[in-house]
């Protein structure tokens, strides 16, 4: 079985031990060694004599529990209110700051809760601090004695644990436990096998005197645990001295109590020999500290709720984790993820195959679209052309309608054709009688539709029967196409362009020509009929026999007189006025094509 270090410490001594027994009831080899309390005179410091003594019992490498000595401790009892437990290490260092005498925030505070009255609203603890230049000097010694630090307890709990341990202190009612030595006493007070209660104090040397201090003592702690007994009596009692001790201090605690105690005598708890010291001497001096090391023997196996341990003091524990909370919203998450992740997936795949099956429809229709767009354009084609190509049969029968008669004006050379703007043009030779019956020729036509526009106007000096003067004259058509499209989609569609063409019927009123700014169309066609002009500037007008004019009863022409023919000099009538809209050229038109 694995050796457990105990050491006892106080300012003036160690106390070395180990526990042999699981119960911890006896010890080995024991070795005192003194301390000096002053660094600079000659005897051992704490560290040295630590050394020295774990070296001599072959201890290195183990581990250890030290005792801290009531002079090293500050220790009373706390209450506070009722609260979770993980609450209470905060709130009773808190109260300890407040209450302890010289404690400060680096003093290490540990407690025991003591029994739980139901009926008191606050719970009281048993809190001790240890000074944090004490905990330093125990830690230091231990590494340099090669022994691992695993608990620092506290002495006068371990004397009341090995009480428990014993068997003596009875598990139901109220028991008092009382350890001395010649000038330390430690009293334990039990109800129901757990301590309620921890008192110490110097003893004097004298023999009478301390008789009277322990029964003093004694009493002083029944009072100050009557709230915690409630009446009740001391029905067990156990003291642990040495026998010279003991015969005295056996009949204070029967004279206090009313019950006589059991005795324990700790010699009996060293089972080898005692280095440092005299076993006697040891139990007169130090029984306390031999019973708190019996007690230690059983620190590591107590249940944590009756230990006091500088080392790892209790603390607020860290807030636990519900696990399976965790792991069952991290599974729904996962879940939640995987289910959208399939939607997801369908959802996608149900679209691509729509758009796949869309895509494939629109290519199986492309060759349709392609052959409806060439359609479109081949009757836009036609449109275009219809729009622009007049009907000239019609365009002979409006100007056959409307011009003087034969007997003024002979009309030759009659000539046709569509510009690539699809403006419709006909240019012809004429032969008048007058310069007069030359303007109402060109003023017969105009509307708008038609714009005329004469050149070359020459007086004949020989006249060719009626007519005595000769001109060129060119009409531009525009807007007397047919408007296919119009008339195949839109409501009210205009008619045909052979019947759009055609004259009022007859006994219409005539149009008068429209004084109104041109149409873009109308500009276009002036335009048109300018560039036809320059090209045939230097044809010069001659008399067709063949299509000579008659008089409008069928009687050929006859000439006119005199008075009619202008003077001899006028080589070159002037020719008649045209109106504003026929002198601009339309500019919109000009994009267009003749079919």
């Amino acid at each position: 079985m694995a050796k457990k270090t105990l050491i006892d410490w106080q300012s003036d001594s160690i106390l070395v031990s180990y526990a042999t027994r699981r119960t911890g009831h006896v010890l080995g080899p024991v070795r005192y060694e003194a301390v000096s309390a002053d660094d600079d005179a000659a005897g051992k410091s704490s560290a040295e004599a630590l050394r020295e003594a774990i070296s001599a019992l072959g201890l290195e490498k183990s581990e250890a529990v030290v005792l801290a000595s009531r002079e090293m401790l500050e220790l009373r009892t706390i209450q506070v209110p009722r609260m979770e437990a993980e609450e209470l290490p905060d709130i009773i260092r808190y109260q300890a700051q407040r209450q302890f005498a010289q404690i400060n925030e680096n003093w290490v505070v540990d407690f025991v809760m003591l029994p739980d009255r139901p009926a008191d609203e606050m719970q009281t603890a048993l809190v001790a601090a240890l000074n944090p230049v004490h905990m330093s000097a125990i830690e230091t010694a231990c590494r340099a004695a090669q022994v691992e630090l695993q608990h620092v307890a506290m002495e006068p709990l371990e004397i009341a644990r090995f009480g428990v341990e014993t068997g003596q202190i009875p598990r139901q009612g109220v028991a008092l436990a009382a350890c001395l030595s010649e000038t330390q006493a430690e009293i334990v007070l039990y109800r129901d096998g757990r301590v309620i209660l921890v008192r110490g104090t110097r003893l004097p040397h004298d023999t009478d005197q301390r008789d009277k201090a322990l029964r003093s003592e004694i009493t002083r702690t029944m009072v100050a645990a009557g709230p915690l007994l409630d009446g009740a009596p001391v029905a067990g009692a156990l003291l642990m001295a040495h026998p010279l001790l003991a015969e005295n201090a056996q009949s204070a605690i029967a004279e206090v109590v009313g019950i006589t105690p059991q005795v324990i005598d700790p010699s009996s708890l060293l089972s080898a020999e005692v280095a440092g010291i005299s076993p006697d001497a040891l139990i007169r001096t130090a029984g306390h500290r031999v019973v708190a090391l019996a007690g230690a023997g059983a620190f590591m196996a107590a249940s944590p709720d009756t230990k006091i341990d500088f080392k790892h003091p209790k603390r607020r524990p860290p807030k636990r984790q519900n696990r399976t909370r965790i792991a069952l919203a991290a599974t729904a998450a996962l879940l939640l993820v995987i289910a959208g992740g399939s939607w997801w997936y369908s959802e996608n795949s149900r679209l691509n195959e729509e758009l796949a099956d869309l895509e494939a429809q629109i290519e199986s229709k492309q060759g349709l679209l392609e052959t409806a767009q060439k359609r479109v354009a081949e009757l836009r084609e036609i449109d275009k052309f219809l729009q622009g190509s007049p009907n000239f049969l019609a365009e002979l029968a409006y100007v056959a309608e409307r011009i003087p008669p034969a007997d003024k004006v002979l009309i030759s050379a009659p000539r046709m054709n569509t510009t690539s703007d699809g403006i419709g043009i006909m240019a012809m030779n004429i032969a008048a009688d007058s310069a007069a019956t030359i303007s109402q020729f060109e003023e017969s036509l105009r509307d708008e539709h038609h714009i005329v526009k004469g050149s070359n106007y020459e007086q004949l000096d020989e006249p060719d029967g009626l007519y005595k003067w000769i001109a060129n004259e060119r009409v531009a058509i525009h807007d007397r196409g047919w408007k296919l499209v119009q008339q195949l989609t839109g409501p009210g569609a205009a008619p045909p362009a052979g019947k759009a063409g055609q004259s009022p019927p007859p006994g219409a009123p005539e149009p008068a020509p429209s004084s109104a700014a041109s149409s873009p169309a109308e500009e276009q066609t002036r335009s048109a009929v300018n560039d036809a002009d320059t090209s045939q500037a230097s044809q010069q007008p001659t008399t067709d026999d063949t299509s000579a004019g008659s008089s409008a009863d069928g009687s050929p022409a006859t000439e006119q007189s005199d008075t009619d023919v202008p003077p001899a000099n006028e080589t070159q009538p002037p020719a008649a006025p045209i109106p504003d809209e026929n002198k601009r050229a339309s500019s919109e038109t000009e994009s267009g094509s003749a079919a």
